[in-house]
């Protein structure tokens, strides 16, 4: 589960409708749309008993090592394991962004 500029990525791809466009350039479209539109969010969240309150680029929580188009993010989340292995991204520049959403 995501929240963050990559849940915004997934959600803007409604924008480019047309069947004339192939579905990965779609997701293309969608990821340079919203890396020029993309405003941090703010959550407050409780993780291990702490309060942690802040603006991020994204908040990610795992229970497996892949999540949506094969993004490697949690190498050693189990899917069998009980635990949500959580990750949360300050805000970042937009270049640091860059490298974010290519990694």
């Amino acid at each position: 589960m995501c929240f963050g500029i990559d849940a915004d990525i997934a959600y803007n791809k409604r924008i480019f409708k047309s069947n004339f466009i192939p579905k990965d350039i779609k997701y293309t479209l969608s990821i340079l749309y919203t890396f020029f539109k993309y405003k941090s969010k703010y959550l407050k969240v409780l993780v291990n008993d702490e309060i942690i309150e802040d603006d991020f680029t994204t908040i990610v929580l795992c229970n497996g090592d892949f999540y949506g188009g094969g993004f490697y993010i949690s190498p050693n989340s189990k899917v069998n394991d009980g635990v949500l292995d959580v990750f949360l991204v300050p805000i970042t520049n937009k270049l640091s962004m860059i490298k974010l959403i290519l990694s």
